[in-house]
């Protein structure tokens, strides 16, 4: 439970604020966000998946009690990208955060 605490906590001080719509609700939440070029692309997709990828793609990392499902929405600086992968980062069996791969 501490090391998610912590982590929530860095994303209160130093995350980005983004909007990630759910169906008709949309809601407030803070994250980690890199860009993901051609390059860094395959580390997180096969390449077919990342032929189909509109780039720059998005790597976002999010609390790990964050509720989000695959074909959510983000809004990123004017930009809406589309959930596409979700992997959960574990500590002594507490979900600590969350990695979004969207493009």
């Amino acid at each position: 439970m501490r090391y998610s605490r912590r982590f929530d906590a860095l994303l209160k001080a130093y995350g980005e604020d983004l909007t990630l719509t759910a169906g008709q609700a949309s809601r407030n939440i803070r994250a980690f966000c890199r860009p993901l070029d051609s390059s860094t692309i395959r580390a997180y997709f096969d390449d077919a998946d990342a032929a189909l990828l509109e780039r720059p793609a998005l790597l976002a990392l999010v609390s790990g009690s964050e509720q989000v499902s695959i074909g959510n929405a983000l809004l990123r600086e004017g930009r809406t990208f589309t959930v596409r992968k979700i992997g959960t980062y574990r500590l002594r069996n507490s979900a600590v955060g969350k990695a979004l791969m969207l493009d």
